[in-house]
């Protein structure tokens, strides 16, 4: 979390106050746009790696996960991996699902993006009767700047980040130097070791429309 810095042309201590009137000339005058330019403002946001998935009409499904995303007041989407055709994980009685990552900042913690992911999920109706089966949409956080979480609600980094290629190496298409925050090592440096190998196939890159 980043504190409100005090205006630069401002220098002394402020009088007391006589009337309203007096207090409000002394208040710096906000641009109507400030929202704009302070999510612009990539110091006071967080570089974070979010895994889409799909694979029940996954086209049109990540393609609304994105546009959605994108439009989140907190969120600026920066790039999106190629897409991957991948054969199903967990249970493998299932339809191949498309994958790819995306790269972003959000204003605010780890938590209020679960949220905003989740309720992202819920809008395009994901639902969790079966764990690892079919979903319109499935949303991870794989990394939040260099930072570690371990609770009931979520694990950063991403456990899948370091096991599975269709997690790993889309990311790695577009932050090929990214680091481990908790090892401190290239994330390149994983990809020999994978438990799961489930990409068929690159396919072209999937963009916002």
């Amino acid at each position: 979390m980043h504190s409100i810095v005090a205006s630069p042309h401002y220098h002394g201590r402020i009088k007391p106050l006589r009337s309203i009137r007096r207090y409000l000339s002394l208040v710096p005058k906000i641009p109507l746009d400030w929202h704009l330019s302070y999510r612009d403002d990539f110091r006071f946001m967080t570089i974070c790696y979010l895994a889409l998935g799909s694979n029940i009409h996954p086209q049109a499904n990540l393609q609304q996960a994105i546009d959605q995303l994108a439009s989140l007041p907190n969120f600026q989407l920066e790039t999106i991996s190629p897409c991957y055709e991948t054969e199903p994980w967990g249970v493998t009685d299932q339809a191949a699902f498309l994958n790819l990552v995306l790269q972003g900042y959000w204003q605010g913690n780890v938590y209020t993006l679960l949220q905003a992911v989740q309720c992202i999920e819920a809008t395009l109706n994901r639902v969790r009767v079966v764990k690892n089966g079919p979903r319109t949409i499935d949303v991870d956080i794989l990394l939040f700047g260099d930072e570690q979480h371990r609770s009931a609600q979520l694990t950063i980094p991403h456990p899948g980040l370091f096991e599975r290629d269709f997690m790993l190496l889309p990311l790695l298409d577009i932050s090929p130097n990214e680091i481990d925050p908790v090892r401190g090592m290239p994330l390149r440096y994983y990809q020999q070791n994978l438990t799961y190998r489930c990409i068929r196939q690159q396919l072209k890159e999937h963009r916002p429309g």
